[in-house]
């Protein structure tokens, strides 16, 4: 090991967030030029808010992922790049799963107090995570039409002990082409999110259809607020999952411009990848 890399390497195991501290600063050298043109705030070199955290590396690249927008400067995949001219113990792979970008889009979107709807709540991973994001003052409408993906959700639900209790996740065993049925009347809907496919372990031949699934899209689009978002996971490599995936294709491109803005996205390297759309409603003028 390189003598530099030595003195890191110590100087991490003695202090576990001066790596932190070393890569905030990185960025907050990077961000210096973006920030004399934006009203970006400014990345804290201060290590003593992360003390607390159990994962203080993975703080401190969700804090470049949130400066993406307002900057301009930092994509998922030039974190990665920013974080190699920070010490050793810092540097590991970006994430680049298609429901950990959704996520990464997710949270420039959703905000603490937020109504929000699983509309395929299926193990319960979307729904556990929405439901940390809108917090106890929010609200999560998670729906799915089997029992099983309902009792999976739930007790992942409960085994995560989320802060403030479980009160404000409700779980509806009804189809999503239903989900006005089941939510407030006038609800204003921050994130609605499809994964659609089938019940991962579970039996394959039970998959969301493309009708049911159009008709959800419908609903959600009825609901969504002025700057909401609504989230499609799609896959094409089941039965009836190719004519699913247009089916979704063909309702994004047809949305009215002046309302609304939809974007497709495919890892183009990865053929049995799914889709990942996103279609924004735009902020009332």
């Amino acid at each position: 090991m390189p003598p530099r890399r030595e003195w890191h390497a110590a100087r991490a195991a003695r202090d576990p967030l001066s790596p932190v501290a070393s890569l905030l600063r990185t960025a907050q050298r990077a961000l210096a030029p973006c920030r004399k043109r934006t009203a970006c705030a400014a990345l804290p070199t201060d290590t003593a808010f992360l003390a607390g955290s159990r994962a203080p590396a993975k703080t401190a690249h969700t804090l470049f992922r949130r400066l993406a927008d307002p900057c301009n400067k930092f994509s998922p995949g030039s974190v990665q790049a920013l974080a190699s001219q920070a010490p050793i113990a810092l540097r590991k792979p970006v994430n680049v799963r298609v429901t950990s970008l959704a996520h990464q889009i997710w949270s420039q979107v959703v905000d603490q107090g937020d109504m929000v709807v699983d509309a395929t709540c299926g193990r319960g991973a979307d729904t556990l995570w929405l439901a940390n994001a809108v917090g106890p003052t929010g609200t999560v409408h998670a729906f799915d039409i089997q029992d099983e993906a309902i009792r999976s959700s739930r007790v992942m639900i409960e085994e995560a002990a989320l802060p403030g209790g479980t009160g404000h996740v409700s779980f509806v065993h009804d189809s999503h082409a239903n989900m006005q049925a089941h939510l407030p009347k006038d609800a204003a809907i921050m994130l609605t999110c499809f994964n659609l496919g089938y019940l991962p372990s579970g039996d394959k031949s039970l998959t969301t259809q493309a009708e049911s699934t159009l008709a959800g899209l419908k609903a959600a689009s009825e609901t969504t607020a002025p700057g909401g978002l609504i989230s499609i996971i799609s896959y094409t490599h089941h039965p009836g999952g190719r004519r699913e995936f247009e089916a979704v294709q063909d309702f994004a491109s047809k949305l009215p411009p002046e309302m609304w803005l939809s974007s497709e996205t495919h890892f183009r390297n990865r053929q049995v990848a799914p889709a990942l759309f996103n279609i924004y409603r735009l902020p009332s003028r």
